[in-house]
């Protein structure tokens, strides 16, 4: 739910703040509430029979939001950024950091710098085959399976 919101906001460009957030609750809002007025706000239990999350009150009046007037969103977090690029990366192997970069920029506004996305590109790789060292060691089995073929 958590990063569903996160998305959520990006692209949105909405920047919230908890007022609540523990483990069975989620309660958030607009953070210029106070200066704009802004109503926008959202409030999710868990259900009692699963783990999944339910979205009790959503109010979508928005006074502030839709142009935060930066690239920058402060949501787009490393968790967020490699958790995108792991999906990419799923169906597109070859996908480079440059790539990353451009995308973000054309789906979600964010600018984000080189070094960010490729050490977030490095993350999401190793959550989909793990760390490089130990991929060397498969190659000598996959070596004498290819042999006894």
């Amino acid at each position: 739910m958590r990063l569903a919101l996160i998305y959520y906001s990006i692209a949105e460009k909405i920047v919230y703040k908890f007022v609540k957030n523990d483990k069975t609750r989620i309660h958030i809002e607009c953070s210029k509430k106070e200066d704009t007025c802004c109503a926008w706000r959202l409030y999710a239990s868990r259900m009692t029979y699963n783990t999944r999350f339910a979205i009790k009150i959503y109010n979508l009046d928005r006074t502030f939001g839709g142009d935060m007037g930066t690239d920058w969103h402060m949501r787009a977090s490393r968790k967020c950024v490699a958790f995108i690029i792991q999906n990419i990366l799923k169906h597109r192997p070859t996908y480079t950091a440059c790539d990353a970069r451009k995308d973000f920029k054309a789906i979600y506004g964010v600018a984000l710098n080189y070094d960010k996305v490729w050490w977030e590109k490095e993350l999401a790789q190793h959550e989909i085959y793990g760390l490089a060292r130990y991929t060397y060691d498969s190659l000598c089995w996959y070596v004498i399976f290819v042999h006894l073929l």
